[in-house]
């Protein structure tokens, strides 16, 4: 009977041992002409955030205060608070999803990579060429070879079930 070798898990230390601070600090060039959007998007964070911890507090107001006292006045208040801090919430969650989408796709995330694409080309690499027909035409042909195999997997289980 052989032994399994059991692998522990990695701790703090041989996480930290792989960090590069050259390698943060440029990314962090890359990030910082956007840094207004991130910083926008990390303050829409924290109103979430706070809005999130908020919600069960009202729900607690509303039932000490409102409903266990009788009195309707705590509990509309405890309501109307709580539907607009849910409202203030899903705004929030909307604007910083647009932010930080924007600020990845057109921003950073494309400029990383062009400066990326940038140095490979000085070192004397080129960009791969792609061309959108041939990628088309495999993805299509990948289609119909998995949609193939499907079909004789199902043939060989309807052979088997003798029908």
């Amino acid at each position: 009977m052989s032994e399994k070798k059991v692998i522990p898990p990695k701790t703090d230390e041989q996480y930290a041992a792989s960090y590069n601070p050259k390698i943060a600090r440029r990314f962090l060039e890359f990030l910082w002409p956007y840094r207004w959007r991130y910083a926008l998007g990390f303050s829409f964070m924290l109103i979430e955030s706070a809005a999130v911890v908020g919600g069960p507090y009202l729900v607690g107001e509303a039932i000490d205060n409102g409903i266990a006292a009788g009195d309707v006045v705590a509990l509309r208040n405890a309501v109307l608070l709580y539907l607009l801090l849910v409202s203030m919430q899903w705004v929030t969650i909307y604007l910083r999803v647009n932010i930080m989408a924007r600020a990845g796709q057109s921003g950073s995330v494309a400029d990383g990579l062009d400066a990326a694409w940038r140095e490979i080309e000085s070192a004397g690499g080129s960009r791969p060429e792609t061309d959108l027909s041939d990628d088309l035409l495999r993805r299509q042909f990948d289609r119909a070879e998995r949609e193939a195999a499907a079909q004789a997997k199902l043939d060989q289980l309807k052979k088997k079930m003798g029908k």
